[in-house]
């Protein structure tokens, strides 16, 4: 923030005193080291973003490991996901529900206040709502589409379709801004 002022004050200063040949030389020498020091940026954020999907290649899931995993992982909005961890997730989320479910209606049938299986249901779809949201996102990054894209599955039905839509894509083969595809690895 604090180059970006000193660079406004001195370009400004620099075009009210007509110094427009040394200006010109000036910012462009800056826009070039701007320019450097976004693409170093990059570049160690995609090696940040390559080093992490190489420790969750190592690690073969299965339906529960991939469960807990989407949980730890429940605010990484970085790196890819597969089609078959999105389809697990997605397995053990309904097994999950379905037994929370039976669990607070039985609890409402055996004398428990008819508002406990509202309340109980919300619960169950607030504390999955982090890692839902960031699993879709990976899953958006490893078809090579943006993550903003996530914020159409919060759409009534429309989400739905676009669920299914993105777990049935295949993953995008080359290596892209959020690292390797971990189906096609090389």
């Amino acid at each position: 923030m604090f180059s970006f002022f000193w660079l406004s004050t001195y370009t400004v200063y620099f075009t009210v005193s007509n110094h427009h040949q040394s200006n010109t030389q000036y910012f462009n020498q800056s826009q070039a080291q701007q320019q450097n020091n976004f693409q170093y940026n990059r570049h160690a954020h995609q090696q940040q973003a390559q080093s992490d999907q190489l420790i969750a290649l190592d690690y073969d899931k299965g339906i529960w490991a991939t469960y807990g995993y989407c949980f730890s992982n429940a605010f990484n909005y970085d790196g890819r996901a597969r089609r078959k961890e999105f389809w697990f997730y997605q397995i053990a989320f309904l097994i999950v529900s379905i037994i929370s479910i039976c669990i607070i209606f039985f609890l409402a049938l055996a004398g428990e206040s008819e508002d406990l299986l509202l309340v109980g249901i919300g619960l169950v779809q607030l504390v999955h709502l982090f890692p839902s949201l960031s699993l879709c996102v990976r899953r958006l990054h490893d078809i090579n589409w943006s993550g903003w894209l996530v914020l159409l599955c919060l759409i009534p039905y429309i989400g739905g379709i676009f669920a299914i839509i993105i777990g049935l894509i295949d993953s995008y083969q080359q290596t892209n801004d959020w690292g390797l595809s971990p189906k096609y690895k090389a």
